[in-house]
């Protein structure tokens, strides 16, 4: 593995990395919404099922 001491291309990595966290943290949030919401309407649950929903609208939007 090399590692660059060239501050730019530094901070080019930091943010390619930063921006793939974000990434799989929103796809990570999403699934674990869509699980909830599904239990939610397994167990009819309306009140939490808008709840989650409204959550899982804002994460995408």
């Amino acid at each position: 593995m090399v590692v660059s001491t060239n501050p730019e291309e530094v901070n080019e990595y930091s943010l390619a990395a930063q921006m793939i966290l974000e990434k799989s943290l929103t796809k990570f949030n999403v699934q674990r919404l869509m699980q909830k919401i599904d239990e939610a309407l397994i167990q009819g649950d309306k009140e939490t099922f808008i709840a989650l929903s409204k959550q899982y609208n804002q994460l995408l939007n």
